[in-house]
């Protein structure tokens, strides 16, 4: 079931794309399904930009083209991708795939940001899927006693994983997260901490969620 709901979500998000915009595309289950349609059509896609190794191999693989984040210098049309938790402020917690850094990225670059999902993960208040923290290797220690300590919650590192750019991934669990916007900028003033998974300062604009009824269920809208 949970199948048939992000599939439902990726293909309303494919019905909204025009021919020969830019795009960005995301990470996660919800958004292979978002590639795979993609890939299965005959549509004209402009230039294409993602946020991971894992994407841009399933794009390649259908023959789509590629271009690297660092060489594109315009402002993406709709950035695509998934979400761990939205809450109904469009405020989300990403990074379960460890893409999240280069998420932030090619979301700031995007005029329309469309989040993904499957009804499970819109919530009311973020926190309850631990919240993903890309550090230095160097830091790893410092940062998370750092924040067990002032946030008096759990850290672990995320065993037997490294980034696309080489970096651990320390999840944080139990986090209270009443306020995403000053959540998000506290997190990043502490040194060590390359990026943390809370999107509130760049939300998604529209949320598509499905549903177990079949129905799809949109929250906000397309600038």
């Amino acid at each position: 079931m949970c199948k048939l709901l992000k599939k439902n979500a990726a293909e309303t998000a494919f019905n909204l794309l025009k021919e020969d915009e830019t795009l960005g595309i995301g990470t996660g289950s919800t958004v292979d399904y978002f590639i795979d349609i993609l890939g299965k059509s005959n549509f004209r896609v402009g230039q294409i930009v993602t946020t991971s190794l894992r994407s841009r191999t399933k794009l390649e693989n259908y023959g789509l083209k590629v271009i690297p984040v660092n060489s594109f210098n315009q402002t993406l049309s709709v950035y695509v991708d998934g979400a761990d938790e939205i809450d109904f402020q469009m405020n989300m917690i990403k990074g379960g795939g460890g893409a999240l850094t280069m998420e932030k990225l090619v979301g700031s670059q995007a005029i329309a940001f469309i989040c993904i999902v499957d009804e499970s993960k819109l919530v009311n208040q973020l926190g309850s899927f631990p919240l993903p923290i890309e550090v230095l290797s160097h830091a790893v220690n410092w940062v998370g006693s750092f924040l067990a300590k002032k946030f008096r919650v759990d850290v672990k590192q995320r065993k037997n994983f490294l980034t696309d750019h080489g970096n651990p991934i320390l999840d944080v669990y139990g986090m209270d997260i009443k306020n995403p916007t000053l959540l998000e900028a506290e997190l990043n003033d502490i040194p060590g901490i390359i990026s943390n998974g809370i999107f509130s300062k760049r939300k998604a604009d529209l949320a598509i969620v499905g549903t177990a009824t079949g129905d799809i269920k949109c929250i906000g809208s397309m600038p």
